[in-house]
């Protein structure tokens, strides 16, 4: 990053984590109480936050930039996803 997109991007990360904080205490206790519509809904205003956060980074990011940020973010999903199906997993064993 570029002294100039620093501060820009550290502005919008601090933003959407508060409300991605927010909506994980949301999902944390609809699945401690088994509420599976409400865990739902709130994946999806996650998925929803972080499409906008994409939106204004691509904003501030160069293409290559934004290139290599969506990457990353493809192969975080994929290790969570992975995580995901290894503990499912050892739940049926």
């Amino acid at each position: 990053l570029t002294d100039e997109q620093v501060p820009k991007v550290k502005d919008i990360n601090d933003r959407f984590a508060k409300e991605l904080a927010a909506v994980n205490q949301e999902r944390m206790a609809a699945k401690d109480d088994g509420q599976t519509k409400t865990k739902d809904d709130a994946m999806q205003k996650a998925k929803v936050i972080n499409e906008k956060k994409n939106a204004e980074l691509k904003g501030v990011l160069t293409p290559d930039q934004m290139t290599e940020w969506m990457k990353m973010q493809a192969e975080m999903k994929q290790r969570m996803e992975e995580k995901h199906q290894a503990k499912q997993a050892d739940k049926k064993q």
